[in-house]
């Protein structure tokens, strides 16, 4: 996975390395040859962290000196690593990582999953909708103008008839 350059400037990811030490596998010593690139792992990793926590992406591309482009291709990578986690920790009967890839992909907490599964949601949209109690499918059909009030009428209008679509057609 493609990792993150630190600089100089990048003080905040050796501090936050510090702070979680107690929670890593691994944390080399200040002065061992690995140790830079220890911390450009935690960049990345704290990068990820904080998309799935729903963080402004304009936000991250700031605080992480990279572009839209960069965060996406690292978003991509990880769901791809993430998705071949999940399938392997699924044939030793481990389902500790379910739903992560989803959360990648998506860039949302698990409690939006249901929603981004909805066609013409996303994670800003089903944040939206959550923060005003709309927490799924049946949820969105029963509230329409509700719905149509948080995300615009023509946007709710085409989730509620790609809801309608799907539950006569659940192979669709």
């Amino acid at each position: 996975m493609e990792r993150l350059t630190v600089r100089k400037t990048d003080s905040w990811v050796e501090e936050e390395a510090f702070r979680l030490r107690k929670e890593l596998s691994y944390y080399p010593s200040d002065f061992s040859v690995e140790y830079d690139w220890f911390l450009s792992e935690v960049k990345t990793a704290l990068c990820l962290k904080d998309w799935i926590e729903e963080k402004d992406e304009d936000e991250i591309c700031a605080k992480y000196g990279i572009a839209p482009g960069d965060l996406r291709r690292i978003v991509e990578t990880a769901e791809w690593l993430s998705n071949a986690m999940n399938r392997i920790a699924e044939e030793v009967g481990n389902t500790s990582v379910s739903g992560l890839t989803e959360r990648i992909k998506h860039g949302v907490k698990e409690e939006l999953l249901e929603l981004v599964r909805i066609r013409h949601i996303g994670r800003v949209r089903a944040r939206k909708l959550y923060n005003a109690g709309i927490r799924n499918a049946e949820d969105i059909v029963r509230h329409r103008e509700k719905v149509a009030s948080l995300i615009g009428r023509g946007i709710a209008e085409r989730v509620v008839e790609g809801i309608s679509v799907k539950s006569l057609n659940p192979e669709s």
